[in-house]
């Protein structure tokens, strides 16, 4: 099966805000999405970073580490 046609049962979803960055995680419970945990970080916008990626990847691992999945 292609990955085109496969179901997502899995989301996760990036809120960059000017203050946090949130990875949020959502899963299929009985048929329909339901939120499962929220990484935040700082965001990284602005200097001295000025690079999103960084919260990204901060929240990201947040979250990996609250819900122990990589």
């Amino acid at each position: 099966m292609s990955p085109a046609n496969q179901e997502a049962y899995s989301v996760m979803a990036l809120d960059i805000g000017t203050v946090h960055t949130r990875a949020l995680l959502f899963e299929i419970v009985e048929e329909t999405y339901h939120f499962i945990a929220a990484g935040v970080a700082p965001s990284t916008t602005e200097l001295p970073q000025n690079d999103i990626g960084i919260g990204v990847q901060i929240a990201i691992r947040d979250l990996q580490n609250l819900t122990g999945r990589i």
